[in-house]
This record gives C-alpha cells, sequence and structure tokens, in this order.
C-alpha cells in the first residue's frame, strides 16, 4: 500500500537530495505543495 502525506520542513534537506539526483528544480516549502510517497509492507 502507498501512503501520500504532506512534506514536513524538517524533510527538506533530504527531499532537495533526492531532487538533485533527478536533476529536479529545489522546491520552496512556503511556497509549493509538496508530499512524500511511503510504500509500506
Amino acid at each position: 500500500m502507498i501512503h501520500i502525506r504532506f512534506a514536513k520542513k524538517s524533510e527538506m534537506t533530504s527531499i532537495h537530495s533526492c531532487y538533485d539526483e533527478v536533476e529536479f528544480i529545489h522546491s520552496v516549502f512556503e511556497n509549493d505543495v509538496i508530499v512524500v510517497a511511503e510504500l509500506e509492507g
């Protein structure tokens, strides 16, 4: 099952590291809607 939730500000460093791996432009926490998908099991 996949669980989708809003990102926490404290996760932004990790999120930006993932973005860098795929050459995405960094999000701005205060301006963008950022979600995290978590795979259970």
